[in-house]
C-alpha cells in the first residue's frame, strides 16, 4: 500500500474536449445535428422502460439477419454507460458497432441534444463501411431524459427507418407506445417484451393495436417479422 501510494503515474490517454467516435472515428466537433448524411436502412428497437426485452430483441433481428448473409452493424445510443448489449449484437452477428460511450458520454440523461448529434454521427460512421441494416437499440423509454423521444421525432432519421419494434411489458404500456410513436411520426411495426411472453398480451395487440406480437424469448423470431421481405 505504501508503495502504490508514492508510485509515479503516467496518465496517457485523451483528456476532456478530445471525445471521438471509436478510433480514428469521427470527432463529435463535427457532428451537425441538423444532417444525416447516411441512406442507410435504419432498424429501430425502442421500448417504454428499462428490462423490457430491447436487447434480447436487437440481438435476435441481428441474428436472422446476418443467416441471410446480409451485412449488419449494431448500435446502442441511449441510456447509462455499459458495453454489454453492443458485445451481445457481436455476438449475435453484428459486424462493427458503436455505443454513445465511444462518443466520450457516460449518460444521455439531460444532455439536451446531444444525443441527437451522437446518433446521427454513429449512423454516418458505421454507413461509411457500407452496411445493408444498422440496428439501433435505444436504452430506456421513449419517454424520460435520455433523449429518445428527440432522436426519433426528427426528419432525417425518420426517413430512413424501414422497421420499428416496440417493446413493452404490458397491454398499457403496448398501447401507449404505439400512439404516441405514430404521433411524432416514427410508428411501430411489431411489438415485442414480457407484454408478448403470454397468449393473453399478444392477442390483445394483434385484436386491439392490429400489429404482430412476437416474444424475444419464444424462439418463434424469424426475418419475415421485420417487415424486411
Amino acid at each position: 500500500i505504501k508503495f502504490m501510494k508514492k508510485a509515479p503515474l503516467t496518465i496517457i490517454g485523451r483528456g476532456a474536449g478530445e471525445e471521438f467516435v471509436t478510433a480514428g472515428g469521427i470527432p463529435t466537433s463535427e457532428v451537425d445535428q441538423k444532417t444525416l448524411e447516411s441512406k442507410t436502412p435504419l432498424i429501430v428497437v425502442s421500448g417504454t422502460c428499462m428490462n423490457v426485452g430491447k436487447t434480447s430483441v436487437a440481438c435476435e433481428i441481428i441474428k436472422h439477419a446476418s443467416r441471410k448473409k446480409f451485412k449488419v452493424f449494431g448500435t446502442k445510443l441511449a441510456g447509462i454507460a455499459a458495453l454489454r448489449d453492443t458485445e451481445n449484437m457481436k455476438d449475435y452477428g453484428a459486424k462493427k458497432t458503436v455505443n454513445f460511450v465511444d462518443a466520450g458520454f457516460t449518460s444521455t440523461v439531460n444532455n439536451g441534444d446531444k444525443p441527437l448529434e451522437v446518433t446521427k454521427g454513429a449512423i454516418d460512421y458505421l454507413s461509411k463501411d457500407k452496411p445493408d441494416y444498422i440496428v439501433i437499440e435505444f436504452g430506456d423509454g421513449v419517454y424520460g431524459e435520455y433523449g429518445v423521444m428527440n432522436i426519433l421525432k426528427d426528419k432525417n432519421i425518420q426517413k430512413n427507418i424501414i422497421a420499428h419494434v416496440g417493446c413493452a411489458h404490458d397491454p398499457m404500456g403496448a398501447a401507449k407506445l404505439v400512439e404516441v410513436c405514430a404521433q411524432i411520426g416514427a410508428p411501430i411495426d411489431l411489438i415485442s417484451g414480457p407484454v408478448t411472453d403470454n397468449s393473453v398480451g399478444s392477442k390483445f395487440v394483434g385484436d386491439n393495436l392490429h400489429l404482430p406480437a412476437v416474444s424475444p424469448v419464444s424462439g418463434k423470431w424469424n426475418y419475415s417479422h421485420i417487415c424486411l421481405i
